[in-house]
């Protein structure tokens, strides 16, 4: 095992008191390609304390890079008193359970294997929605496209009063992926509105030569509507698009995720950020944990992404 650094070390009193200090869960290709530079990149206001792996060697492996501890075992890395919060990277192993196992500890917990996964040992807890921190991987909503598009939401175009989503997946309606991918529709539209997703409906559903049509309608408390059509199946590459109409304007993104938009005076064409946003929503996720505001949905909101994406019945 690996020895962790000293407490503070490099650090003023004053710096120290904000670092949240995190245990790894799952060492994959989601950590090795997406977050471990985020975590360990300068100024990110978080150290990494303990990490745990079913493979051993990469568990120590990466601890000597780090200069952290491997522990071995989930619920012994979870029950340190040196671990503020957790991230949970990888469910082929582990499932969902460490995100329950968190939760039970009352320990913040980020998870980025798939939404449908985490709502769903969510809804096995429903009283840790209202304390614990807890947020689930949503890429389109941190995206530089649907940052702008907020912003010119609260500016130059008012706000958003219809929204128009599609997508396509490659794997059958039953793929897990197909399920997050309904998930992360309504909360790409639900992000664009003040009063966040309301209640959904599913208006259409056809399954038919091996392909799944499915068509559902989201009404927002504030009046605002959402029309998201997924269609599954067929081996096509997958591809999103949004489109939304606002009280002075509309905007447009498409599957390649460039963004179009207009206030009726001019039409213009923004050039944004490629790759993940990965460190943004670390950034975000710590946030939630130092009580700070977050762009990351609230335990309210994720119970309407999980009875959102049910309506897809798929």
């Amino acid at each position: 095992m690996a020895s962790g650094v000293e407490e503070g070390a490099g650090l003023s009193r004053s710096e120290t008191a904000k670092i949240v200090r995190v245990g790894v869960v799952g060492l994959g290709r989601a950590w090795a390609d997406r977050y471990r530079s985020p975590m360990t990149r300068p100024g990110v206001g978080a150290r990494v304390v303990a990490v745990c792996d079913p493979v051993v060697h990469r568990s120590e492996a990466e601890a000597d890079r780090l200069r952290c501890d491997a522990v071995e075992g989930v619920t012994a890395l979870i029950d340190r008193p040196d671990v503020d919060a957790v991230l949970v990277l990888d469910d082929p192993w582990f499932g969902a359970w460490p995100l329950g196992a968190a939760l039970d500890r009352d320990k913040p917990v980020f998870c980025a294997f798939g939404p449908r996964a985490a709502l769903d040992e969510l809804a096995r807890r429903p009283s840790s929605r209202a304390g614990t921190p807890v947020m689930i991987e949503l890429p389109r909503r941190f995206s530089a496209e649907t940052l702008r598009l907020r912003e010119l939401l609260a500016t130059e175009l008012g706000p958003a009063r219809r929204a128009r989503a599609r997508a396509r997946a490659r794997g059958p309606s039953a793929d897990p992926e197909v399920s997050d991918l309904a998930i992360g529709m309504v909360d790409w539209c639900g992000s664009l509105f003040q009063d966040g997703p309301g209640p959904a409906r599913l208006s259409r559903k056809v399954d038919r030569d091996g392909q799944a049509l499915r068509v559902v309608e989201l009404q927002s408390p504030g009046g605002a509507s959402s029309r998201l059509t997924l269609v599954a199946g067929g081996g096509d590459r997958p591809s999103a698009s949004l489109a939304v109409e606002a009280d002075r304007g509309w905007a447009r993104i498409d599957s390649r995720g460039r963004l179009r938009w207009s206030d009726g005076s001019r039409e213009v064409e923004e050039s944004l950020p490629d790759g993940p946003p990965t460190e943004l929503m670390i950034d975000h996720f710590l946030r939630l944990v130092r009580g700070e505001q977050s762009l990351a949905p609230g335990p309210e909101e994720l119970a309407r992404l999980d009875a959102g994406g049910l309506t897809f019945e798929l």
